[in-house]
């Protein structure tokens, strides 16, 4: 669940940081 936390930190970071969940981008 930490993973989650961690697109939080970044405040919509997944995309350049973390491509491989875009499952979170739409969360956003």
């Amino acid at each position: 669940m930490h993973m989650a936390q961690d697109d939080t930190h970044t405040g919509g970071g997944p995309g350049p940081k973390k491509p491989k969940k875009p499952a979170k981008k739409k969360k956003k």
